[in-house]
């Protein structure tokens, strides 16, 4: 039972620290602001689309259909 507690809060532990992209490292890569928010909005978009009810769809149409960035 240790065993199996211990598993669980490995894996508990990695995919609550594995997949985090941050502002600062999205600039460190030169990426531009205009991605950067695009970055974001599509994450959430995703989140939803996979089924979480606390996120939504969000896309910037405007910016999307003039910027070329």
């Amino acid at each position: 039972m240790k065993t199996l507690t211990g598993v669980l809060i490995l894996l508990i532990a990695s995919v609550l620290t594995a997949c985090e992209t941050s502002d600062a490292t999205l600039q460190d890569q030169g990426r531009s602001h205009s991605y950067i928010l695009g970055f974001h909005d599509g994450r959430h978009s995703g989140i939803s689309e996979a089924g979480n009810p606390f996120d939504h769809y969000i896309r910037d149409e405007d910016r999307f259909v003039h910027n070329n960035e």
